[in-house]
């Protein structure tokens, strides 16, 4: 995406370096699964002219030795296996008196398992942004065929990639019109990899503009639109879909820690098979963070409606999802979190064999810092899963539990 990049001369440039160790185990309705990963990453940003131009690279692989039990019943090898997926980013800014540029790439590709695909892809709630969606579980009877007709764990290779170029104008202190331009690609590498995990792909585009009524007040109004299509196992291709939304969202800010948003808006899809559809969209979260000398605490809560790709089928469905989570930190040093989340697919009459989709989970975790550079943490995930549609059903159960330790000294100035 950035293959050459000027920096001017005299930036302050830093580098920074961490390296985490995190072991997982994985039991359910799927064979066990015991995978010990160790995931180095190394960071490079370069700032010039007042920071106000900014380049940043990041090296993030993630070398994982997996073992599974086998399975004679649904005909699953278990194995043991070496992983590397590696994973790099790249992004610039830089900002005008009248814009800002800012453009970000991101890549991942190698083989992985389901396991370590939902720890790599949903990192748990620390406080910042929302709390992520539910994620959808992999079942370990969609992994990759072998010529002996038995079927591994779920391993396969994935294929990531994200780019996205943002150009916010200043029209006035109050206003600021953004156009974007984003393309993605996620899912199998390869034919047998898009056994279990279908490959998604396409462009897309949106135009929004936001309104600074007053210093806590913000009104953001959004366009968009784009194309996507999904690829199967075995060379076959999905219908193309094209979409368009809109959607105006409300900010209010009680405070630097607490904010809350409403939204509302509608998605349209449309594709040769199922004509076109209309998904109606509605969210409502509050984030709500108190300070102390010696305690914080941060709560969450989102509730939502919208348009979901359903990456079984790779069309798009209408999904609701409620999801909360709760993080208290002790004198800066000790973390409890907990989160969960339930989603469901809503049924559509208008196609003739509606998908059905679920899931819901729970999950708690510590994290301690014996120094500012030094921390472990553990935490234990049981979630429950069902879906069913024309080609695929099943049900899953899965607890889910990881310890980590993770390093991350002061960052090199050169």
């Amino acid at each position: 995406m950035l293959p050459f990049i000027h920096v001017p001369m005299a930036p302050l440039q830093t580098v920074t370096v961490q390296a985490r160790t995190e072991a997982r185990d994985a039991h359910g309705t799927d064979p066990n699964d015991l995978e010990l990963e160790v995931a180095p990453l190394v960071r490079y940003d370069a700032l010039w002219n007042h920071a106000n131009g900014h380049f940043v690279a990041l090296y993030n692989p993630h070398l994982t030795y997996a073992t599974a039990d086998s399975d004679p019943s649904q005909t699953i090898d278990g194995k043991s296996s070496f992983l590397q997926l590696h994973s790099v980013s790249l992004g610039l800014e830089v900002e005008r008196q009248r814009y800002h540029i800012t453009s970000y790439g991101n890549f991942a590709y190698g083989p992985v398992s389901s396991t370590a695909l939902l720890a790599a892809f949903t990192k748990p709630w620390l406080g910042e942004g929302l709390p992520p969606p539910p994620t959808v579980i992999i079942p370990a009877k969609f992994g990759t065929v072998g010529a002996d007709g038995h079927i591994s764990t779920t391993i396969f290779t994935l294929l990531f990639a994200q780019v996205q170029l943002a150009v916010p104008i200043y029209l006035s202190h109050r206003l600021t019109l953004t156009p974007l331009v984003t393309y993605s690609a996620f899912g199998g590498a390869d034919s047998a990899s898009r056994l279990p995990l279908p490959m998604v792909r396409g462009p897309g585009a949106s135009l929004s503009l936001d309104v600074k009524a007053t210093r806590q007040d913000v009104f953001k109004s959004k366009v968009g639109g784009g194309q996507a299509q999904a690829f199967f196992d075995g060379d076959r291709a999905g219908p193309g879909f094209y979409l368009a939304e809109v959607e105006e969202r409300y900010t209010h800010k009680y405070s630097e820690r607490s904010q809350s948003e409403l939204a509302m808006g509608a998605s349209v899809a449309s594709d040769q098979f199922t004509g076109t559809r209309l998904f109606p969209q509605a969210e409502a979260n509050s984030v709500v963070g108190m300070h102390t000398r010696q305690l914080e605490t941060k709560f969450a809560g989102v509730v939502r409606v919208g348009r979901w790709l359903d990456i079984f089928a790779g069309n798009p469905e209408q999904r609701a999802e409620v999801i909360g989570a709760v993080n208290v930190t002790f004198m800066n040093a000790f973390t409890l979190r907990a989160q969960g989340a339930y989603a469901r697919v809503l049924k559509d009459s208008t196609v003739e064999v509606p998908p059905q989709y679920s899931i819901v989970y729970g999950e708690g975790g510590a994290i301690y810092k014996f120094t500012r550079a030094l921390s472990a943490d553990v935490s234990g995930r049981y979630s429950h899963q069902e879906f069913a549609n024309a080609q695929k059903d099943g049900v899953t159960n899965q607890l889910l539990v990881i310890l980590g330790i993770t390093y991350a000294p002061h960052d090199l100035k050169l």
